[in-house]
């Protein structure tokens, strides 16, 4: 990357915004020496105590000057979020956090990338120091089987016949969804001291449509609706199929 300054990456859906930065970075390096990449975890930036914010943010800033990294900050909404009228004192030092944080990011002159999910909320003096500000779209066709294909570790025991471009064909879900069903069928198959295959990953799948309050759609699965789950009948030869809520780790 040629230029210091603020990107700021920023989606309406759940699109797996480290991921995506995670694989750009990955092929970036493969023309160009970048730098590593510090994830600040914002939860540990917040303190009750009045003065410790900016310590910490003074402390990150410091720490990424003299190490040469690039700073990500997700969900960075929660932290570069708009100023308010002042009605009370925490009001005033809320601001205060902001104003601070401004004048810190003002002086950085590395790499910060920003992502979030509400991009209405970031303050108007944030917004106006983004370099460039990037909107990632619900991933296509070829970016769901990408996801399908990478999302787990490559260590993890998978099934050499998973229809993984099925998967992405039929089901256009996020790059977030797709993780939360791929880590949900590797407990699965953990559990029964197996690989990964399609029958745990259709199972996960269910698990995380009735989180979600989703609909589904029995012919959606074609040739791998058997796996699901059929409310009021049992498996062939009278055994109960077994769900994510059975499974306790």
């Amino acid at each position: 990357m040629q230029k210091s300054g603020e990107r700021l990456r920023f989606c309406e859906h759940r699109c797996s915004k480290c991921t995506i930065i995670k694989i750009t970075l990955t092929q970036n390096t493969r023309k160009c020496l970048i730098r590593p990449l510090y994830r600040v975890d914002i939860s540990r930036i917040f303190s009750k105590y009045i003065g410790e914010t900016e310590k910490n943010l003074s402390a990150i800033f410091d720490a990424a000057r003299g190490s040469n990294v690039i700073l990500f900050f997700d969900e960075a909404d929660a932290l570069f979020s708009k100023r308010t009228e002042i009605g009370s004192s925490n009001d005033k030092y809320a601001n205060s956090e902001t104003a601070f944080l401004l004048q810190k990011i003002e002086e950085y002159d590395g790499i910060s990338i920003l992502a979030t999910n509400l991009y209405n909320n970031f303050d108007t003096a944030f917004v106006r120091r983004i370099t460039y500000a990037v909107r990632l779209d619900s991933p296509d066709e070829e970016a769901r089987h990408t996801l399908w294909k990478t999302m787990l570790p490559a260590s993890a025991r998978v099934e050499e016949d998973i229809p993984f471009r099925f998967l992405a064909k039929k089901f256009e879900l996020s790059g977030a969804n797709i993780k939360a069903i791929l880590f949900g069928a590797a407990y699965m198959a953990g559990a029964e001291g197996k690989p990964i295959g399609i029958g745990h990953i259709v199972r996960s799948m269910e698990y995380e449509y009735r989180k979600l309050g989703r609909f589904i759609d029995r012919e959606a699965f074609g040739p791998y609706a058997k796996y699901l789950s059929t409310p009021g009948r049992h498996a062939a030869g009278g055994a109960k199929p077994r769900n994510f809520d059975e499974y306790s780790f």
